[in-house]
């Protein structure tokens, strides 16, 4: 006779359930662990001179530009964001630099972000991928969160294989509106016709698929209002495992 059948119904019932609660902990830790969650914050902003066109409409039935917006979102972003998180600020057009450092200091970095222009860079066209090169190489381990209107169409080429955290900020109306300089001068072609850009969505989508980025719209002040990432912090997830953790010694400890 086998030994399996001395043991008692109800304790061999009790070490299936035991066995089966261990293997669903570890199953629920790895899955909660698959978020690369946040070390720090950059921001990507657009400086070319299409972010100085002015198609967002606010409450006021006025309008403003599409930069003047992506300044509100970053001061809303940071003024609602519980985390202490190190925070920077990279500045794209044509070519890539890093604007603020990372910082704790969330009042010098609003600071710096009010102060932002397309007088900053030399702006002939937009380079999203640059910038995107850039942040990842000074900090593998940062989420990004790009804000832009796409820029003129472009020819996606990336060959690397790392995992990049990327939440697009699509700022612009399809209709779109003129491209001024940072001296307000109108952009006008050859035959002296302004030029009118309207927000890339293909090429944004684009971007989406490839880094498998998370896509928020905004073509007016009051789209939603706020950045939404969908990031996961340190301190949170440690909270959530730590609160898994803690059921799952309890459900043993009763089961035992």
């Amino acid at each position: 006779m086998l030994l399996k059948n001395f043991i008692p119904y109800q304790k061999r019932k009790k070490r299936s359930l035991l066995v089966w609660m261990i293997l669903t902990i570890f199953l629920l830790l790895r899955t909660n662990a698959e978020p690369r969650p946040i070390s720090s914050i950059m921001f990507l902003v657009d400086l070319s001179h299409s972010m100085n066109v002015q198609d967002i409409s606010t409450d006021e039935q006025e309008f403003i530009s599409r930069l003047t917006l992506s300044k509100m979102l970053m001061h809303d972003f940071i003024k609602n964001n519980s985390w202490s998180l190190s925070m920077w600020v990279v500045l794209f057009a044509e070519q890539a630099l890093i604007h603020v450092p990372p910082t704790s200091d969330h009042t010098s970095l609003l600071q710096s972000i009010d102060s932002l222009n397309t007088n900053l860079l030399p702006a002939q066209w937009t380079n999203i991928l640059w910038a995107i090169a850039l942040a990842h190489a000074v900090d593998p381990w940062t989420h990004l969160v790009l804000l832009t209107d796409g820029g003129e169409e472009q020819s996606l080429i990336y060959t690397g294989n790392d995992a990049i955290p990327l939440h697009i900020v699509a700022i612009g109306s399809d209709k779109g509106g003129v491209i001024r300089n940072a001296r307000w001068t109108i952009y006008r072609d050859q035959h002296n016709q302004a030029h009118v850009a309207s927000v890339n969505h293909k090429y944004l989508q684009q971007l989406q698929t490839t880094f498998d980025a998370s896509y928020q719209i905004f073509a007016s002040s009051d789209d939603n209002t706020t950045i939404t990432t969908g990031f996961v912090s340190w301190a949170s997830m440690w909270r959530q495992r730590k609160l898994l953790l803690s059921a799952s010694i309890l459900l043993i400890i009763i089961w035992l």
